[in-house]
């Protein structure tokens, strides 16, 4: 397996995320995902494009592998996470760790990236959840 099954696996790896769960954001069956990642089935465009969509790469990476840039972030969208999350460590009276810190604004930027959300609302909702 070396085409379009790769990367997705490669992508639900990095994710850690199981074929369920991929399955379940792509809004498919899990075995029409486990299909598609075992190179038994042809991945249609539509899934494709959503696939793209959600997990932020290239159409052009996912079909043919060529290397494009997968770590670039929306200009801002990392300064704002991280000024977020101090931010919000400030007004609940929390201190983290440098490397806590850092994982927190990882998370932040993850989710405000996946859902088109701004940082500090997605910052706010993970401070929340944390009380």
């Amino acid at each position: 397996m070396t085409g379009i099954g790769f990367r997705l696996l490669a992508v639900r790896k990095r994710l850690e995320y199981t074929q369920s769960v991929m399955a379940a954001a792509l809004r498919i069956s899990d075995r029409a995902y486990t299909n598609y990642e075992q190179e038994k089935r042809d991945l249609p465009v539509s899934v494709a494009l959503q696939f793209c969509d959600l997990f932020d790469v290239s159409l052009d990476w996912l079909l043919t592998g060529s290397e494009a840039p997968q770590n670039e972030y929306p200009k801002g969208v990392v300064a704002a996470a991280a000024l977020a999350v101090l931010t919000e460590c400030a007004a609940s009276d929390q201190s983290f760790s440098n490397e806590k810190t850092a994982q927190l604004t990882e998370y932040v930027v993850d989710q405000s990236i996946r859902k088109g959300t701004p940082p500090e609302e997605e910052a706010a909702t993970l401070f929340l959840v944390m009380k």
